[in-house]
């Protein structure tokens, strides 16, 4: 069995305008508002090859996994893990996985106003990624704009450990 150490990810984060710059100095810790019905906090991000609950990658691949906090601002607002993807730096994209860490954000679930919800949300990419896009489409009616948060991979993951 292979192994990785743990590498934390630098992260920048932007509301998704692809004609908008990035944000300058945004870190882990910052919350974007989704449509005036959420609040989506990025708590904390790691590249990581599986553990005790999950498989490994392929090799050539590792789990880049971030941990969201979901909070309801309006009645009934809809949640799901399944609303979340990554694009790399070549265009590349990668839909969520069940690997990486846990306990996964829920799926399909429905937040009480005032409430929120906790989990990891993983995607299985290359170990040399240079960084990815992670976008949130949150389901509401009528359709709302996604939110982006902008991930640069950490030397150390870009080098193979």
């Amino acid at each position: 069995m292979r192994s990785l150490p743990v590498l934390a990810l630098a992260v920048l984060l932007a509301a998704c305008d692809v004609s908008a710059p990035l944000a300058e100095g945004a870190t882990i810790g910052d919350t974007l508002d989704a449509a005036g019905d959420q609040r989506v906090t990025l708590v904390e991000a790691e590249v990581n090859v599986g553990g005790a609950h999950s498989r490994p990658p392929p090799d050539g691949s590792v789990y880049a996994s971030f941990l969201f906090r979901i909070e309801s601002l309006g009645p009934d607002a809809r949640y799901d893990r399944f609303r979340f993807s990554a694009t790399g730096a070549d265009g590349e994209s990668y839909p969520y996985t069940a690997g990486g860490r846990q306990p996964a954000l829920a799926s399909d679930r429905i937040l009480p106003t005032g409430n929120s919800a906790e989990g990891w949300v993983s995607f299985e990419v290359p170990d040399d990624f240079q960084s990815l896009a992670i976008s949130y489409d949150p389901p509401f009616e009528p359709a709302a704009e996604s939110i982006t948060f902008v991930v640069r991979a950490p030397e150390a993951a870009r080098s193979g450990g």
